[in-house]
């Protein structure tokens, strides 16, 4: 007779401490969720069983390898993870696990450090920026990291003509800064037609605008 042997599946990342002979593992993220396209960081432990001894297999929606899952980016439904155990010259399927497939969300642009969430700003924080960034949101756990590769600048000043700008990267050119820099109360900041790339898997993606009143 065997004894229960408990599935534990957990995506996170291992933060080891060295101490009294002992290992202490920090979960940061725990969700059934695999996005396409991109490594989605898995351990997977059977009680009693040693790693080498683990047999991982999946449908044909994922592939599993070192450690990470892959969804396929063209295909759609659940994925499903089948567990089990060298025995002798045999598997002996332990489990299976279910797991929600996702498309990747789009990243959002910002100036710099303040947030576009529609609201007033100050002018001295929007004059102190010197990039417009691209991020996917501070809850967001994965390696994902997009830069901006070109947009448009329009500042929309209330007493004047405004002036039209073009950067082919995310930082803002001189002279986009010295035009922000004569802002004033009730006039505005426009980014639009920002494209951004991520470095890690080369996805490219169209950002909404930043509005800045």
């Amino acid at each position: 007779l065997y004894r229960m042997i408990s599935l534990i599946l957990i995506l996170f990342y291992l933060i080891s401490f060295r101490g009294i002979s002992q290992t202490v593992a920090v979960q940061i993220k725990e969700m059934n969720l695999v996005y396409k396209g991109i490594d989605n960081p898995i351990n997977i432990a059977v009680e009693g069983v040693l790693n080498e001894d683990l047999v991982i297999s999946t449908n044909n929606l994922l592939s599993y390898a070192n450690g990470n899952l892959r969804a396929e980016s063209k295909k759609y439904g659940p994925g499903f993870i089948y567990i089990g155990k060298k025995a002798n010259n045999d598997t002996l399927w332990i489990d299976t696990v279910k797991l929600r497939i996702r498309s990747l969300p789009s990243p959002t642009a910002q100036l710099g450090g303040i947030p576009n969430d529609g609201l007033p700003k100050g002018i001295a924080a929007v004059q102190a920026q010197r990039s417009l960034i691209a991020t996917m949101g501070n809850g967001f756990a994965y390696n994902i990291q997009y830069k901006i590769i070109s947009f448009k600048c329009i500042v929309a000043y209330q007493d004047k003509q405004p002036v039209i700008f073009s950067g082919n990267s995310g930082a803002l050119t001189t002279p986009m800064i010295d035009a922000i820099a004569k802002i004033r109360g009730g006039d505005r900041l426009l980014f639009e037609a920002i494209r951004a790339e991520e470095k890690n898997y080369g996805f490219k993606a169209n950002l909404p605008p930043v509005i800045i009143q």
